[in-house]
C-alpha cells in the first residue's frame, strides 16, 4: 500500500492512544452524533472490547518459570499487562490480546521481554481469567504499529517464537497490523502484512488493506475530539500537543457531566457524586473496562480537577474517590454553574494537565 502522510497524520499513526481510538472504531464504539464513516472491521469480524490492561498471568510451573528466566537472563519474571483483550462472540474463537506500538523493534531490542512474556502468557489464557475448568483458552497475540514498521515486527515476531521454540516453551500465535493514512481522501486503513498469521475470523476482513475511519475535510489534528478516551495517565511516548489536547477535551466533558447534574438537581441538596462515575461519562462507559492499576488514581484527578475549580462549594477532601457540592438554594446554583462555565479548559491550571501526573504505566512497555 503507497500512503502520503502529513507530519500530523504521522504523529497521530504513532501515538499510542490514538492507536487505542482506532481499536474503538473498529469495534464500532463512537462518541453520540459522530458523523465520519467507520468501517468496524473488528465488530464485522465477531468480536467485542472485553477488558483493557488486564495483567495477563504466566503459568504457574517452575520449569517453564526456569527456561523463561534463561532466556531472558533474569531471576525477575513479572506477568505483562497487555493494553487491549478483545474475545470473540464464538466462545471457541481466540482471545486476541492487543499491544499497540508507537514503532517496530529489532528482536535484540529490550521491547522484546515484554513481548516473549505475552506470546508465553497468551498461549493459554485460563489463569488469567480465573477459569474454574481444565479446559484451555487460547489467545492470539496482535501487535498494532505503523504500517511502515509492520514488516520489521513481523520478523521479530517471528524469531521470538523461534527462540521460544529452542527453549521448548509453548507460545500464542501472532501477528501484526499496521496503521496507515491517505491525505487524498482522508482515509485511515488498517493492514496487514501476512493475512495468514491473523486468526481465522480476521483473515477475510484484512486479505487487503482496510479502511476503518474516513473523514473527508477533516485535518488530522482535528480529530482529537471524536477519541472515546482522549487522555489516560502515564501514556509513554505519546506527542505532547496530543496529550494537552486530549486533556482539554477530557476536562471538558467532565465539566460538562457537572454543569448537567448541577443544573438537573432538586434543591436543596448536597449532591454526591462518584468520580468513577463520572469518568464513565466522560469516555462514554469504556472506563469500566479499564482493569489497570492507574484506574484509581484517574478517578481521583476527577476530583481534584472539580475540586481546583469550585472548591469553595465542595465538602469534601480532594483525596476522597467522591465529592459532595452543598447547593441550598438557586443562588448558590447559579453562583456555581457560572463559575464552571467560566473556566478555560485550555489552560493547563484549569484543566487535568495542571494536576501531577501519574507514573507511566498504560501503554509503557509493561
Amino acid at each position: 500500500m503507497t500512503t502520503t502522510a502529513s507530519s500530523q497524520a504521522n504523529a497521530l499513526i504513532r501515538d499510542p492512544l490514538f492507536q487505542l481510538n482506532m481499536v474503538f472504531w473498529s469495534l464500532k464504539c463512537l462518541p453520540p452524533g459522530s458523523s465520519f464513516h467507520i468501517d468496524p472491521l473488528l465488530e464485522k469480524a465477531g468480536y467485542y472490547l472485553f477488558a483493557l490492561e488486564r495483567t495477563l498471568r504466566l503459568p504457574n510451573d517452575q520449569e517453564i518459570i526456569s527456561s523463561l528466566q534463561d532466556l531472558l537472563q533474569t531471576q525477575s519474571i513479572d506477568s505483562p499487562v497487555p493494553d487491549i483483550w478483545i474475545r470473540h462472540r464464538d466462545e471457541e474463537a481466540d482471545f486476541l490480546i492487543i499491544e499497540l506500538k508507537s514503532q517496530g523493534f529489532s528482536a535484540e531490542s529490550s521491547n522484546r521481554r515484554q513481548l516473549l512474556k505475552m506470546l508465553v502468557g497468551a498461549a493459554d489464557l485460563s489463569l488469567s481469567l480465573g477459569a474454574t475448568t481444565d479446559k484451555e483458552l487460547p489467545g492470539h497475540v496482535i501487535i498494532v504499529t505503523s504500517f511502515t514498521d509492520t514488516e520489521q515486527m513481523m520478523c521479530t515476531i517471528k524469531q521470538i517464537k523461534t527462540d521460544l521454540d529452542i527453549s521448548q516453551l509453548r507460545s500464542a500465535p501472532a501477528a501484526v497490523i499496521g496503521i496507515g493514512y491517505q491525505d487524498d481522501d482522508d482515509r485511515w486503513i488498517w493492514e496487514c502484512p501476512e493475512p495468514s498469521y491473523l486468526p481465522q475470523p480476521l483473515q477475510q476482513h484484512l486479505s487487503e488493506p482496510v479502511t476503518v475511519l474516513s473523514h473527508a475535510g477533516v485535518q488530522p489534528e482535528d480529530l482529537v475530539p471524536l477519541f472515546l478516551i482522549p487522555w489516560a495517565p502515564g501514556i509513554s511516548g505519546s506527542n505532547s500537543q496530543l496529550a494537552s489536547d486530549g486533556l482539554s477535551v477530557l476536562t471538558g466533558r467532565v465539566l460538562t457531566f457537572l454543569l448537567t447534574e448541577i443544573g438537573n438537581a432538586t434543591l436543596p441538596i448536597n449532591l454526591t457524586l462518584r468520580s468513577d462515575a463520572i469518568v464513565e461519562k466522560a469516555t462514554y462507559g469504556l472506563f469500566k473496562y479499564w482493569k489497570g492499576r492507574d484506574k484509581r488514581s484517574m478517578s481521583k484527578k476527577v476530583i481534584s480537577i472539580i475540586f481546583n475549580n469550585i472548591e469553595s462549594s465542595v465538602l469534601t477532601d480532594k483525596g476522597n474517590e467522591e465529592i459532595s457540592i452543598d447547593i441550598p438554594s438557586e443562588q448558590i446554583r447559579d453562583e456555581i454553574l457560572s463559575v464552571i462555565e467560566k473556566i478555560d479548559i485550555g489552560v493547563p491550571s484549569s484543566s487535568l494537565e495542571g494536576t501531577p501526573m501519574i507514573q507511566p504505566s498504560l501503554f509503557s512497555g509493561k
